[in-house]
């Protein structure tokens, strides 16, 4: 029945997802004609410039005032990530830039490979790689020169060393997103939930080494990071509630900020770590978790940008993969709220191009991306424990 499905999604799907090229070749056209927009590529390579010429004291400050390094940007990695950004400072601006487009468009080439080869299928295959590699969160990482493509990267190939027994290595792989603190402890919690402590000590001794790195640099550039941490709040004040992805950036946008809307977020986040914790203690592949793991990062995070939804594809290949195991219902809901979050991102970044240009500027207020990684989350957590226990009363 669902190969019957996948067929006539298929004559659907294809013309559809193939027309959107349009965007990327404006895109490239635009770059050509007239450069790169400035943006977060051009704020890294500002960051860069000031590091490398030891002008550290204002790298940390906020993103207004005459202080700041580049009004309306700031920086927010900890202090080892500028050894990353570092090599731009050598480049030209326009070269800075291709580097990073590079780098972003070989990671999500590569990732698309090795998950092909964790979950080799050949239905829809096109139509697989259509979506991700022309959605909006794809798009706009390369435009922006961000780092999601790197993100997916790094949680893949941990998955690929997984599957082959090497727990230990891929936790340290994992142990790069202390990068990200705020996506690095889910995946911190992910292992010490499922007992992989040996995994847990070498993915906290990947974060320490990286701290470790930063000691030339002094003690102030960590006090400058750890208060621009702590004015988290603050800052994300000036962000459009559309640009987040998060459950809660979706409350905000809808009730405002308040303490009842951070009551909301804070009770569901607790109720999607608990369903994250209960599909990792049951039996299920290394990408199934490390999915989930990515659906909880986003859903129940405090922050996370458009772009980043692009990580989403890892737990939509999941979910795709094991289509078999799953029920009818539950599976073409996760298909629908694929759909939603996929055409959400794209109204908002790249339909959003059209109609501004045909003068129909109206934009959603919010992205749907957090409240559909939140369902979704709870029915992938609900379909591993199902498929776990039917694995289980199976005789061996």
């Amino acid at each position: 029945m669902l190969g019957r499905l996948s067929d006539t999604l298929s004559t659907l799907l294809f013309p559809f997802l193939a027309l959107h090229a349009i965007f990327p070749a404006m895109w490239l056209i635009t770059a050509v004609q007239n450069g790169p927009v400035p943006n977060d590529w051009l704020h890294l390579k500002i960051v860069a410039d000031h590091f490398v010429a030891g002008d550290w004291t204002h790298l940390y400050s906020y993103s207004v005032g005459e202080h700041a390094l580049n009004p309306g940007y700031f920086w927010r990695y900890p202090p080892f990530a500028l050894y990353v950004v570092a090599p731009l400072a050598w480049l030209p601006a326009g070269w800075a830039y291709a580097v990073l487009a590079l780098v972003e468009v070989l990671a999500l080439a590569t990732s698309l490979r090795l998950l092909q080869r964790l979950e080799p299928f050949s239905r829809m295959r096109r139509e697989w790689v259509l979506a991700i590699v022309l959605s909006a969160p794809a798009l706009t990482t390369i435009i922006t020169g961000q780092s999601s493509a790197l993100i997916m990267l790094c949680v893949v190939g941990a998955a690929t060393m997984w599957s082959r027994g090497q727990a230990i290595r891929s936790c340290a792989v994992l142990g790069l997103l202390a990068i990200k603190p705020n996506w690095g402890i889910v995946f911190g919690l992910m292992a010490i939930v499922r007992g992989e402590w040996k995994g847990a000590a070498a993915m906290a001794g990947v974060a320490f080494l990286l701290c470790a790195l930063t000691l030339p640099l002094g003690l102030q550039v960590w006090v400058d990071f750890l208060n621009m941490s702590t004015a988290n709040t603050e800052v994300l004040a000036t962000y459009e509630p559309r640009k987040l992805i998060t459950l809660r950036g979706f409350l905000e946008g809808l009730s405002g900020k308040g303490g009842v809307t951070l009551v909301a977020w804070e009770l569901a986040a607790i109720a999607l770590v608990a369903a994250a914790v209960l599909a990792w203690r049951a039996q299920g592949s290394p990408l199934r978790h490390l999915g989930i793991a990515l659906l909880l990062a986003v859903a129940a995070n405090p922050y996370a940008s458009f772009y980043d939804a692009l990580v989403l594809a890892v737990p939509a290949t999941v979910w795709w993969a094991e289509r078999e195991q799953w029920g009818r219902g539950p599976w073409l809901l996760v298909a629908t709220l694929l759909a939603v979050g996929w055409c959400s991102q794209q109204w908002l970044y790249s339909w959003g191009v059209v109609t501004k240009a045909a003068g129909l500027s109206w934009l959603p207020p919010v992205s749907l991306v957090g409240p559909v990684s939140a369902v979704w989350l709870l029915l992938a957590a609900h379909q591993a424990r199902q498929s776990s226990r039917v694995a289980a009363s199976e005789p061996t």
